[in-house]
């Protein structure tokens, strides 16, 4: 573990390759490694901010990075320009994304594989590494999901040269069928992205939190309406006619337009009155304020 003592843990999420990249697809094209690269990170930011960590996106999701003048490829950060970005962060953690491939057609290679850098051995990277697999192999296993492959060691740039503890995930194989069905499915990025999460908040010793969980209390129901009396023109001085030449005025839009709140129920009172029944209430006695009518004022 690695608490975070007097501010909130910083988490930099980054997606592997950019959009123009050759080759990083599945055979039939239905998979786009840099669209499911985007999507995770979209889904792990989510969780993390919702349990009250910082994130930085090396490129926002969805879009252009914010600084497209920065040794860039096709107005994306290549892998320079991200870990100068990421060290000038300084974040306590950082996670990189990608679906994996090996050979030149379909094949039976699958699984879920966690690397740090050589270089790295040993360190929190490691020990970071081993919670973050506790979780993955949650959600990988045999069969219809994507068997739990372990983790290894490669000095891959941006988990080389990101000074904070570091790993890249390959989710999943792009070169076969059964991994790409999982890459798609949006259940299984959901629970890839979950099993992530919840690794990061054990990291900083956080109590995991799903936003997906929080359900929204109803709102209470309205008090009913209470009796009210039948009024209607002709009154005077009256204390129900203020109350109604108020709850009319509430359907007024302009102000200029608005009843004297006099309690006198007289010609304009009476004229706003049938307009505001014509629009809600067009079956009851126009002019007459019944029950119905201060039900529908009062909602």
């Amino acid at each position: 573990m690695s608490a975070v003592i007097g501010r909130k843990p910083k988490v930099a999420l980054t997606r592997g390759h950019d959009p123009s990249t050759p080759g990083k697809r599945s055979f039939d094209g239905k998979l786009r490694e840099w669209a499911f690269n985007d999507d995770m990170a979209a889904r792990l930011n989510k969780h993390l901010l919702f349990n009250g960590i910082d994130v930085l996106l090396t490129i926002p999701t969805g879009g252009a990075d914010a600084l497209p003048d920065i040794n860039t490829h096709n107005g994306y950060l290549n892998r320079k320009a991200r870990i100068a970005k990421i060290n000038a962060w300084k974040p306590d953690l950082e996670i990189e994304f990608h679906a994996n491939a090996c050979g030149t057609n379909w094949n039976s290679g699958r699984g879920q594989i966690l690397y740090i850098a050589a270089s790295k051995r040993g360190t929190d990277s490691e020990k970071f590494i081993n919670v973050l697999r506790k979780y993955m192999r949650s959600v990988a296993g045999t069969g219809s999901i994507t068997p739990d492959r372990g983790f290894g060691y490669k000095n891959f740039d941006i988990v080389n040269g990101v000074k904070a503890p570091c790993c890249l995930i390959e989710h999943a194989f792009m070169t076969n069928h059964e991994d790409v069905a999982l890459l798609l499915s949006d259940v299984q990025r959901d629970k890839w992205a979950e099993a992530e999460a919840r690794a990061v908040c054990e990291w900083f010793a956080i109590p995991f939190k799903n936003y997906k969980n929080v359900v929204t209390p109803p709102k209470p129901p309205k008090p009913p309406v209470p009796k009210m009396p039948t009024l209607k023109r002709g009154m005077v001085n009256n204390d129900d006619v203020r109350k109604l030449q108020n709850a009319i005025n509430k359907f007024i839009a302009d102000k200029k337009n608005w009843l004297d709140v006099d309690g006198d129920f007289g010609e304009l009172t009476e004229q706003a009155l049938i307009a505001v029944q014509k629009a809600l209430l067009p079956s009851s006695p126009l002019g007459v304020a019944d029950q119905a009518t201060w039900d529908k004022l009062l909602a």
